[in-house]
């Protein structure tokens, strides 16, 4: 699946380095994504739903960041993920390129949710998120953006939101309902990062822009 992928590399000056890891667990019913929600009193990303993942320090690669994050937030042992290769950088509102580093963890072992950063962790079946109904797109005005947000970059189909209008100036956000209620929504970075992972492993392919929708 991604032996063939040439991922998009983001060099943009602005965007700091990033990596999150992609937890796909093989459990006996079926294949989960292992997904994080951050606390709410956090500086950057509070509430939101994502992968384990953060900066990068200074030195460390693509790789080892993403394995050393997860080990922190979740507890995952870097020997018991098997990794699998990259998707697409993603550029963030909050000046980041986030590298998708997609790990097979094939016999999983029980995992704690850091206190301090993580509210709770859950996992997705895969095939949950293919059902008919599960992703929803919106038009969002780029005023939505934070303060700060590397504007010109994430405005650029060639290096930030593929789906964008630039003469509305607006950006499309997806959602992903996994079932577990709201604060459980994926979206934003997270869901661009799935779709990706579920267009390579099963054809799927994100909703398009709606002429006329707002």
């Amino acid at each position: 699946m991604l032996s063939e992928l040439a991922p998009r590399r983001l060099t943009a000056a602005v965007l700091r380095p990033a990596a999150v890891l992609v937890p796909v667990l093989c459990r006996p019913q079926g294949s989960t994504f292992l997904l994080i929600r951050r606390k709410h009193d956090l500086q950057e990303h509070a509430g939101q739903v994502a992968f384990p993942g953060g900066r990068l320090h200074e030195g460390e690669s693509v790789e080892a960041g993403a394995l050393r994050e997860a080990g922190e937030e979740v507890d995952l042992p870097a020997a018991r993920v098997e990794l699998v290769g990259r998707l697409d950088d993603q550029p963030s509102p909050s000046c980041y390129r986030v590298t998708p580093v997609v790990g097979l963890v094939r016999d999983p072992p029980p995992l704690t949710a850091e206190p301090g950063e993580v509210a709770e962790m859950f996992e997705v079946p895969l095939a949950r998120l293919l059902e008919p109904g599960r992703v929803h797109a919106e038009w969002w005005p780029v005023s939505r953006l934070p303060a700060g947000a590397p504007l010109g970059v994430l405005m650029d189909p060639r290096a930030g939101y593929r789906d964008v209008d630039r003469r509305g100036m607006r950006y499309r956000v997806h959602f992903f309902d996994t079932g577990g209620g709201p604060e459980r929504v994926i979206w934003g970075l997270t869901a661009r990062i799935v779709g990706q992972f579920l267009a390579l492993a099963f054809g799927f392919s994100l909703p398009d822009p709606v002429p006329g929708d707002r």
